[in-house]
């Protein structure tokens, strides 16, 4: 106010007020697909707050940002944005097929949702068992991921 609080005034003289627009607009922009710490620096430097949450997914990379609320648009400094950020695919044990066939291997890995590598101890060699595997059996990986199997 002009003047300020607790001034006197004669009746009738006016008083000017500034009255507040609120929080400073903030245009947010869609961060779907992009790394969740970048958006994080970006938005806390506009004066935003920043929420995550995890989540396995198969279809985006290990700390991009899967979904975000509220959507892209404009909010208000202060304002709390969530991401739902990408953890990667999901972990899962490794069948140890250590002393099966080729074609077992191939098969019990592959319905566990793995691709397979064979290598041969001596290259001369076709079918024969599984001596070895890395990952071992019995671990924990990524989903989609490689196990490499060494036959003889």
């Amino acid at each position: 106010t002009s003047p300020v609080a607790t001034t006197q005034l004669a009746p009738g003289k006016p008083v000017d007020l500034v009255v507040s627009n609120g929080p400073a607009p903030v245009t947010l922009d869609d961060w779907t697909g992009k790394p969740a710490d970048q958006a994080t620096q970006t938005l806390t430097a506009d004066g935003l707050k920043v929420k995550t949450t995890q989540k396995y997914t198969m279809t985006v990379a290990k700390g991009d940002v899967i979904s975000q609320t509220p959507a892209a648009g404009t909010v208000h400094r202060g304002d709390t944005v969530t991401f739902v950020v990408s953890q990667g695919p999901p972990l899962v044990l490794v069948p140890a097929v250590t002393g099966k066939s080729v074609d077992q291997a191939r098969k019990i890995l592959r319905n566990a949702g793995f691709e397979v590598q064979v290598t041969h101890v001596f290259p001369w060699v076709i079918g024969g068992n599984v001596v070895a595997q890395s990952p071992n059996g019995t671990t924990k990986a990524p989903k989609g991921s490689t196990v490499t199997i060494a036959i003889r």
